[in-house]
């Protein structure tokens, strides 16, 4: 992942996949699918961590459900 320049966008993809299509369409159901994957990524425990903390916060403070699934997007290579 790219760190924050400034003035630019910093690139959240972390490469992980996540199969969201054909699962349940509950928002708290697909980011525990987003967090389990994350927990079985090859990152670091400590940039895992970091992960988890900054997309579980942007997917909560989300004003919609189509808001919250493009995070999911932006974090997750999504299937």
């Amino acid at each position: 992942m790219e760190q924050m320049v400034e003035g630019q966008t910093q690139d959240k993809q972390t490469g992980i996949e996540v199969q969201l299509s054909g699962q349940d369409g509950n928002v708290f159901g697909l980011i525990g699918l987003c967090t389990q994957a994350l927990r079985r990524s090859i990152f670091p425990y400590d940039e895992k961590d970091r992960i988890k903390t900054e997309f579980t916060s942007a997917v909560f403070a989300a004003e919609s459900y189509d808001e919250a699934l493009q995070l999911m997007m932006t974090y997750f290579e999504v299937t």
